[in-house]
């Protein structure tokens, strides 16, 4: 089977070499055909001959680039899967990327640049300069783009992975990566909405935890309560309460720990086990609801019965 698929793989790759060529042969035989129409049917556009020219040939030009930098892409998608690498293939879609960007401008500099007084030669003579003040304007750009090579090589994270985005600028955010770009790393969050977080920002203010253990995802629920009824009391309702719940849904029961006790308050940890980044949402309102409920019991309890319980 694997033989076979790496036919079919070689199979695609040359047709899409030879379809590049014909590509090719397609542009330099329409430079051809445009002159010797205008030249024979529509003399008086003769001096237009070279605007049409460019126009094409950035056209051409534009539409090439982007059929080579989709295969590329391609490939490197392919290679990814087959060697269980994700990460270094989101890292080489991010450099065609740049690649492409920079191929683009290039393009457009080549033809359209010599209508402004621009050459070339005067483009890489003024880089210096250019360069400073480029630089200096697209400074956050420019950091972002470092960010996201850096995401990309130290395999922080990868397409695919569920984890907890904590962050002192937006809070802790649970979340699926869909991709790390050249700009934004793009993330679904547990409600189904798809957020663009900036690299620097993400790499500088971030921390990742990874949500997977094993084969389940574990999410780790804090709930604060007041602690003027009895943690263990509480506990104890609240896993009676959610049982029922989990075991419908055919959920594992979370662990639930008090983990801290301060001004009044005590906070609990309850470890939810799920196997969809959606499921967290109906699993945290159960348990919040379940937390509330049995607070409330107790909280209502007659005096006699809080005192025996404690």
């Amino acid at each position: 089977m694997e033989s076979v698929n790496g036919h079919g793989r070689s199979y695609r790759y040359l047709i899409a070499i030879v379809a590049l060529v014909a590509f090719v042969g397609i542009v330099i035989l329409t430079n051809t055909e445009i002159s010797f129409v205008i030249r024979n049917y529509y003399p008086s556009f003769v001096n237009y001959i070279q605007y049409v020219s460019d126009i094409k040939n950035t056209i051409f030009g534009l539409l090439g680039t982007y059929i080579l930098y989709r295969i590329l892409v391609s490939i490197a998608e392919m290679h990814g899967r087959k060697e269980r690498n994700i990460g270094t293939a989101e890292l080489v879609k991010l450099v065609l990327r740049i690649l492409f960007y920079a191929a683009v401008i290039s393009i457009l500099l080549l033809i359209f640049g010599p209508y402004f007084g621009l050459s070339p030669s005067q483009a890489l003579a003024g880089g210096a300069i250019g360069g400073i003040i480029i630089g200096l304007a697209v400074q956050t750009i420019v950091s972002n783009i470092l960010s996201g090579f850096l995401i990309s090589t130290s395999r922080t994270i990868v397409s695919g992975d569920q984890m907890i985005l904590h962050s002192i600028i937006w809070g802790d955010i649970v979340c699926k990566i869909l991709t790390v770009n050249i700009l934004f790393t793009e993330v679904v969050n547990q409600y189904g909405h798809r957020i663009r977080l900036p690299n620097t920002v993400m790499l500088n203010s971030a921390t990742f935890t990874k949500l997977k253990i094993g084969d389940t995802y574990t999410y780790p629920l804090a709930v604060t309560m007041s602690s003027d009824v009895s943690a263990n009391d509480l506990v104890k309702k609240v896993e009676e309460t959610i049982l029922g719940e989990f075991q419908k849904r055919k959920q594992r029961p979370p662990e639930i720990y008090l983990s801290a006790k301060a001004s009044g308050a005590n906070t609990f940890t309850v470890l939810l086990n799920f196997s969809a980044l959606g499921e967290i949402i109906v699993l945290t309102d159960i348990v919040n609801r379940a937390f509330d409920d049995a607070y409330w019991r107790l909280k209502n309890l007659p005096r006699s019965s809080k005192q025996h319980s404690l």
